[in-house]
């Protein structure tokens, strides 16, 4: 017998404008914290926004956590390409060019999440194969 995926209950319209809003903010120093590790960088910061909201587009997409938090904040080095982005922001791949990273304006990121609501809405809905 195949087992029946448990639908999860879908969140309300208050919990989920929450999601949308949240950002959490991260500094990574030269030389490391406790909970950063030192780096060849100057230092730099990370927003991470909407980070339930993105965690559930990959789980929807098979992205498996640890492999993707291994990707994006282990050992290796990104692989910058050059664009001819009007905005002039950096775009990086992992270095497994599994994923794409970019930097972002405040303007980007606003609109980022205003499209990031309408995508989250639909997946569930139409999944891919």
């Amino acid at each position: 017998k195949k087992k029946k995926k448990k639908k999860k209950k879908k969140k309300s319209d208050e919990e989920l404008e929450s999601d949308f809003q949240r950002a959490l903010k991260f500094t990574f120093p030269h030389k490391g914290t406790e909970h950063t590790p030192a780096h060849a960088m100057r230092d730099f910061r990370f927003k991470d926004y909407c980070p339930e909201i993105f965690r559930q587009l990959r789980e929807w997409f098979g992205i498996n956590a640890a492999e993707y938090l291994v990707t994006v904040t282990g050992d290796f080095n990104f692989l910058e390409f050059l664009s001819n982005s009007k905005s002039g922001q950096f775009f990086f791949f992992s270095h497994n060019k599994q994923f794409l990273i970019k930097t972002m304006t405040h303007s980007e990121s606003l609109f980022l999440r205003k499209s990031c609501h309408i995508t989250s809405n639909m997946c569930p809905d139409n999944p891919t194969l």
